[in-house]
């Protein structure tokens, strides 16, 4: 999760304007399936500043302590969300409320619930600063948090790149003038320095969107599918390198998971395909030697065995996509497989 910072003397007071009586806000609930910890992060509607922290199910101090949140969910995020004494369904069309709207994501490891929250206009929300936000987790694990963020940024996917022809790239009259005198002995890319090495995951879409009309829907392997992802690019690259790393070239995400849901349920399933981006750049040799050819760009390739990778399960229409929709999550952290 990126950092935030506010350069402040004194609390930043976000007060809903004169008359204004509500105000939306959002709240994440995060739950470590492998301490059995929770915390709760309040946001302002856009995300762009944390208004309330509590490392419990409950959120009941500074501008909410007369008007707690609690969560009263199972390890998925199945269950309710209570608002000031009201109890609402962690749903994205929740019955009898039209103030709390919620999507929840969760794997083997954890589980986040993101509700949309409408909160009397009179309270005043003061910004804290990311650096005052405790850490709440023995072991820490954010992942899915970091998902949560991606799928609000709406971020670009990165398209394939394959090799192409060397005569596609544009030389200076000497180098045209020097291969057509001793001709090109190869071209291919290469490693720069280290490579840089982040882990940079593709999230993939593997099923339709279910819309579950009862208790017991699931999404199995007969409703999901494999796909492939394969290595991708910045820039063109001449070829395809491992660069030293435990990746492939390609690889089949699998479909061995299956998603629970009950009625009201909008759900899909998702994997989280671990890759490594690293940094490269195109080389041409001749018989006058070896030149680069052109800028350092990145380079992702899935990790064998999708190592670091996951499957997780995701609720509510502000989520699901389309079958194959993909995106790449750039803010990993960096090193290798």
């Amino acid at each position: 999760m990126k950092s935030l910072a506010f350069v402040a003397l004194a609390p930043l007071i976000l007060a809903s304007p004169l008359g204004q009586t509500a105000q939306e806000i959002q709240v994440t609930l995060h739950f470590s399936k492998e301490t059995s910890q929770s915390s709760i992060t309040a946001w302002t509607k856009d995300r762009s500043a944390i208004v309330g922290h509590s490392c419990s199910s409950t959120l009941a101090s500074g501008a909410f302590e007369a008007h707690p949140i609690t969560f009263k969910v199972n390890e998925n995020g199945v269950g309710d969300v209570v608002l000031g004494g009201q109890s609402s369904k962690v749903q994205d069309n929740p019955e009898g409320s039209a103030e709390v709207t919620c999507g929840r994501m969760h794997s083997p490891y954890e589980t986040v619930v993101n509700c949309d929250i409408t909160i009397p206009g009179t309270l005043e929300l003061a910004a804290i600063s990311r650096r005052d936000v405790p850490e709440c987790f023995t072991t820490p694990t954010t992942s899915l948090s970091e998902v949560l963020d991606g799928f609000h940024q709406a971020p670009a996917v990165i398209p394939t790149e394959q090799p192409i022809e060397v005569a596609a790239v544009n030389a200076t009259d000497n180098e045209l003038e020097e291969r057509q005198i001793c001709g090109v002995h190869s071209s291919f890319s290469v490693r720069v320095g280290d490579g840089n090495p982040h882990q940079n995951p593709m999230n993939v879409q593997l099923s339709e969107n279910m819309d579950c009309s009862r208790d017991g829907c699931i999404i199995s392997r007969s409703e999901s599918r494999s796909l492939s992802v394969s290595w991708s690019a910045s820039g063109t690259a001449w070829s395809w390198l491992n660069a030293g790393f435990a990746v492939e070239a390609s690889i089949e995400t699998g479909n061995d998971y299956q998603c629970p849901g009950n009625a009201g349920d909008f759900f899909c399933l998702w994997k989280n395909q671990a890759q490594t981006a690293y940094t490269v750049r195109n080389r041409q040799v001749t018989c006058a030697g070896a030149r680069d050819v052109g800028d350092n760009f990145v380079m992702w390739s899935p990790n064998s065995q999708n190592r670091g990778g996951y499957y997780y399960c995701v609720y509510g229409r502000n989520y699901c996509r389309a079958l194959g929709d993909r995106w790449l999550d750039t803010n990993g952290r960096a090193g290798g497989p």
